[in-house]
């Protein structure tokens, strides 16, 4: 039971992303909300592209993230011009990097940070959770 171990280990984690947006019956809204999870960020293919509350819980739609980086050997320059034109295309975006390729995008990242600051302002899931959340309460 992986969110258990995760709760054990931390309790003040607020968000949950299930490997490759892929909801289990572990992963289900339910089992999130149970182990006081308020979040979870999935593909804007299965939720929509608003942030928005369900089930008492978040769903944070991400547009995409750095897996062609490591799948496709997308070149850092490709991916980048594709996030950026996601970006200026969409009022809200959200995009992950996972740790384990951060060595295909860690170097560019102050860079990559400034470029996108440009565009809007740059929020974790955890503040637009609260949005969503204090939202819904009206």
């Amino acid at each position: 039971d992986q969110l258990s171990r995760c709760r054990l280990v931390d309790r003040r984690v607020r968000g949950f992303r299930p490997p490759q947006s892929r909801i289990t019956a572990e992963w289900d809204d339910f089992s999130l909300v149970f182990r006081n999870f308020d979040w979870c960020g999935t593909s804007s293919r299965t939720i929509g592209d608003v942030p928005a509350m369900h089930d008492h819980l978040v769903k944070i739609p991400i547009k995409l993230d750095d897996f062609p980086l490591f799948k496709a050997a997308m070149p850092f320059s490709a991916w980048e011009r594709q996030l950026i034109g996601a970006i200026e295309s969409n009022d809200f975006l959200a995009f992950g990097l996972h740790d384990c390729y951060a060595d295909l995008w860690l170097p560019h990242y102050p860079a990559l940070l400034e470029k996108i600051s440009r565009f809007g302002e740059i929020r974790t899931f955890d503040a637009v959770a609260d949005d969503a959340i204090f939202a819904s309460a009206l």
